[in-house]
């Protein structure tokens, strides 16, 4: 089966849902699988504003993360699901910093079943992407993971192993015209302790300095 994390809107607040797909009990593969409406499963944060989830699956549970306008300023949220429908989910996390405006989170599971999940936040004058990991049983407090001039939004996360790869957005402008996109590159690179890496020559491979690249997927 599957589970899917969709937003949805009632009474001019949107939350998000959690829908279970079963394969049939009796194993035949004629049988359409059943969709499973997991009420218990509405994620909220607060806000008026729960959206753009992303979910990966380790086991019997499930890790939805997504973006909310709760508190002072938009953040990131997280929380886990179990697949079991008789399961309620867990505690809703924020991951981002509680002062400064995240959007667009991703997510990834490793091997060893540890997640890591990225997003982009805007402070200090600055667009940049930042991240957070799970592993033994809680979320790693936040780091930031880019440091360029560039605007840089819209991280999507790969896993090969219990490497985590990161592709994002990142353009440029002259001085204060942020309409005006000198340039709009997609960049990639693997997520170390000590900071991002990406093979030789690839930033010239990905951008040719022809046209604009925008909203990266790896996988």
């Amino acid at each position: 089966g599957c589970i899917l994390a969709v937003p949805v809107e009632h009474d001019d607040r949107w939350k998000v849902a959690c829908i279970v797909c079963r394969p049939p009990a009796t194993g035949d593969p004629s049988k359409r699988l059943t969709a499973t409406v997991r009420t218990l499963a509405l994620l909220d944060a607060g806000g008026t504003s729960n959206i753009s989830p992303a979910v990966v699956v380790v086991g019997k549970t499930a890790c939805v993360v997504w973006e909310s306008n709760a508190g002072d300023a938009r953040g990131i949220y997280a929380c886990s699901v179990p697949l079991d429908a008789a399961a309620s989910p867990g505690q809703v996390v924020r991951l981002s910093a509680e002062n400064s405006n995240s959007y667009n989170p991703a997510l990834v599971a490793l091997a060893d079943g540890s997640l890591f999940a990225a997003w982009d936040s805007f402070r200090d004058n600055s667009c940049d992407i930042y991240g957070a990991a799970w592993r033994d049983g809680k979320w790693q407090g936040e780091r930031r993971l880019t440091h360029d001039a560039r605007i840089e939004r819209h991280p999507h996360l790969a896993a090969w192993n219990n490497e985590v790869w990161m592709a994002w957005q990142a353009q440029s402008f002259k001085g204060i015209r942020i309409n005006a996109v000198g340039e709009q590159r997609v960049a990639v690179a693997r997520v170390d302790a000590d900071g991002l890496k990406a093979p030789a020559g690839l930033a010239k491979a990905l951008w040719s300095g022809r046209g604009l690249l925008v909203r990266p997927q790896i996988a």
